[in-house]
């Protein structure tokens, strides 16, 4: 399905959580702490996050897609 294919589409294109980001009105967050709606420096807009908590289909499904 769609959340699927997101994790395949994202498939090693993730970030540490604690990777540091610079918004566009020059407060840097760390990649965590990003939200929905949030402006990055590049003028690029958040239009989603994904969270992922590790489970046994989660590390099966990212055993298949690598």
């Amino acid at each position: 399905g769609p959340a699927g294919q997101s994790v395949k589409a994202l498939s090693g294109n993730c970030f540490h959580p604690d990777v540091r980001i610079k918004l566009k009105d020059d407060v840097i967050v760390k990649m965590k702490e990003v939200n929905v709606g949030d402006t990055l420096e590049s003028g690029s807009l958040v239009i989603a996050t994904m969270k992922l908590i590790k489970t046994k289909t989660v590390k099966l499904m990212l055993k298949i897609l690598q």
